[in-house]
Formats: structure tokens, C-alpha cells, sequence
């Protein structure tokens, strides 16, 4: 949900000041994702669902860190990488949930996992403001399995 924004704001001398570049980015960007889900069943198929999980969830944190900072090219780089990322341990989060949730909680279990925050300002105000953050980007990841969002202001 924020990466369009974030790629008018950053991205737009790559991608031009139109949608049509940032739509033409993020749609491109998701299609890949999406595809990085059946690389992520295979993972889930040869190795351990909690190893796959973990060491993908990880690996996000850095790249989070680097997308809060970049802009051009870059930005759109490490978005993707984010993105595919947040995508490859789908099937590894859904055996892991299929395996420990009690049976008669299974069902219940999968619709909370996902429940979606649809726009980043319902959660970004409060977090920057618990955390008394001025002057810093802020960069607020709200974690479900169907969508993961990654947004990014400037708080003043």
C-alpha cells in the first residue's frame, strides 16, 4: 500500500512524475513477489519451515533499514528485494501455523493471520508518537502473511 508513495517520492526521476512508471513499478514488483511464493514452498518442502521462516523474516530487517534511507534506483531495488523477501516465507508461516495451532483454533487461527492494517496512517502516528520520534524517518512494518506493508515518513 505504500509503495507507490514511496516511489513518487523517491523514485520519481527514475520512474517519472506520472503514474503510469510508479504503476508500472509496483505492478511488476508484486508479480515478482508473487512469483517468489512457489520459491518459498519449494524452501518449505526441502528445509526445516522454522529455519526458512526465520532466516527470511531476518533478512528483511536489514533491507527495511536500507529502504528507509534510499532513493533512485536504489529504492526501487531494495523495495523488490523486500517484497520478494515478505513472499518467501508465506509458505513456511502457513505449516508452521497449520502444525502448533490446536486443531479446533486452526480455522480462526488463519483468518487473524490475515487481518490486515489497510493504511499505514491508522498505525504510523501512534507508533512514531509512543516512541517519541521528531525529525527521523520513521519506518513502520506491520507484519500479517496476506500483506505487508513497509511505510516510510518523515515525522516533523
Amino acid at each position: 500500500l505504500a509503495m507507490p508513495k514511496v516511489f513518487a517520492d523517491r523514485a520519481a526521476s527514475v520512474l517519472g512524475a506520472g503514474a503510469t512508471g510508479v504503476g508500472l513499478a509496483v505492478s511488476t514488483i508484486y508479480m515478482g513477489a508473487g512469483l517468489a511464493q512457489y520459491v518459498g514452498g519449494y524452501l518449505a518442502d526441502r528445509y526445516s519451515n522454522k529455519l526458512v521462516y526465520l532466516v527470511t523474516f531476518l533478512l528483511q530487517v536489514p533491507v527495511c533499514l536500507l529502504v528507509a534511507q534510499a532513493s533512485g534506483l536504489p529504492a526501487i531495488g531494495l523495495v523488490a528485494t523486500l517484497a520478494v523477501l515478505q513472499t518467501l516465507n508465506l509458505p513456511s508461516e502457513s505449516m508452521l501455523l497449520a502444525r502448533y495451532t490446536p486443531e479446533k483454533w486452526r480455522a480462526t487461527a488463519f483468518g487473524a493471520k490475515g487481518f490486515t492494517i489497510r493504511e499505514e496512517s491508522e498505525v504510523e502516528d501512534a507508533i512514531a508518537e509512543a516512541l517519541a520520534v521528531k525529525h527521523q524517518p520513521v519506518v513502520v512494518h506491520v507484519h500479517s502473511s496476506l500483506e505487508q506493508i513497509s511505510a516510510w515518513r518523515r515525522r516533523s
